[in-house]
C-alpha cells in the first residue's frame, strides 16, 4: 500500500502542480516531473512552498544515460507548463509562465488540443524582447496519431506511410515553435499494435541521431509490457514517460519502478485534478 510522504503544491497564475512523493515497503524515493495546468493562485506562494520542502527531498534527478546537457542548451526541468486547452489563450498564458520563472514548456503537434503556434508565438515575442535566449528553454511536444487528431485537422498527411507522418508532425512542431531542434520528443499514446509503436520509436531515433532532438519519451502508457517492448528494441533509449498520475492506475506503482531502475523520468500530469482526496488531506 502507498503511502503519501511530500506535498509539495506549486502554484503559478492559472497553474496549480502538485508533486506527490511516495514510499512503499519495496520501494522509495520515487521522482516525479510533474506537466499539469489548473487552477489559480500566487508565484510567492508557489516559492514559498517549494522552498520549504527543497531541503526535504529530492524531486527529480539532473541526470540522464542519453543526451548530456550542455551549457548551451536548457536543463532537464523540475516542471513543464502543459499547454494543453489553452486554444487562443496559450500565447497569453505561455508569455506569462516564462516571465514569472517557468523555464519548460509542454505541447503537441495535435491541433484537436493544443494550439502549437501559439506557444512558438508567444516565445518568438520573448525572444524579441531580449527576455530568454532559445537555449533558456526546454522545448518538449508530441508526435499524434491519427486516431488522436482531429479528422478535419491532422496536422501531416493521412495517407503518407508511417514514418513519414512522424518526419512531418516533427518538422510542423520545428515551424510552429520557431527552432531547428527541440529538446524532447514524446509519443503521445502507443499506437495500436506493438510493430506500430516501434516503427514510430525508430523514426524518433532518426530524428535523434540527425541532432534535432536531444530527449526522447512516451506518454499515455500504462501498460507495462509496452512500456518494456519499447525499452528492450530501443538503441535510444527512452528518457521520459508522461503519464496520469491517479488512483485508477494504481498511481503507476510498477511503471514507475520501471523507470527507477531503468533511468527514465516520470512525468506525471492530471497529478492535481485526478487526486482532490490526496489535496484534502
Amino acid at each position: 500500500m502507498l503511502v503519501a510522504w511530500g506535498l509539495l503544491i506549486l502554484c503559478f497564475l492559472n497553474v496549480v502542480v502538485l508533486v506527490v512523493l511516495f514510499q512503499s515497503p519495496s520501494s522509495s524515493d520515487i521522482r516525479l516531473t510533474v506537466t499539469e495546468s489548473v487552477f489559480s493562485a500566487s508565484l510567492s506562494d508557489c516559492v514559498k512552498l517549494r522552498g520549504q520542502r527543497k531541503n526535504s527531498a529530492s524531486i527529480l534527478a539532473m541526470s540522464t544515460k542519453y543526451g548530456a546537457i550542455t551549457a548551451a542548451r536548457a536543463p532537464i526541468p523540475d516542471i513543464i507548463y502543459g499547454t494543453a486547452w489553452k486554444k487562443l489563450n496559450t500565447q497569453n498564458y505561455v508569455e506569462q509562465s516564462i516571465q514569472q520563472g517557468f523555464r519548460a514548456i509542454d505541447t503537441a503537434c495535435q491541433p484537436k488540443h493544443y494550439y502549437e503556434k501559439g506557444v512558438g508565438d508567444a516565445l518568438e515575442r520573448l525572444y524579441q524582447q531580449n527576455i530568454i535566449q532559445r537555449e533558456d528553454i526546454f522545448l518538449q511536444t508530441k508526435f499524434t496519431s491519427i486516431n488522436g487528431q482531429d479528422p478535419n485537422n491532422i496536422p501531416y498527411d493521412r495517407n503518407a506511410p508511417l514514418q513519414e507522418q512522424v518526419l512531418q508532425s516533427f518538422a510542423k512542431s520545428c515551424e510552429n515553435l520557431r527552432t531547428n531542434y527541440l529538446d524532447s520528443l514524446v509519443m503521445h499514446s502507443p499506437m495500436e499494435t506493438i510493430s506500430d509503436t516501434i516503427t514510430v520509436w525508430k523514426t524518433f531515433e532518426e530524428i535523434y541521431k540527425q541532432g534535432k532532438v536531444r530527449y526522447l519519451g512516451l506518454s499515455n502508457t500504462y501498460h507495462l509490457r509496452v512500456l518494456q517492448a519499447v525499452y528492450n528494441q530501443a538503441e535510444i533509449k527512452p528518457s521520459f514517460l508522461q503519464n496520469r498520475f491517479y488512483r485508477d492506475s494504481a498511481y503507476d506503482y510498477e511503471i514507475r519502478q520501471f523507470c527507477k531502475d531503468n533511468n527514465i523520468r516520470y512525468q506525471s500530469f492530471w497529478t492535481l485534478t485526478a487526486n482532490p482526496d490526496i489535496i484534502r488531506r
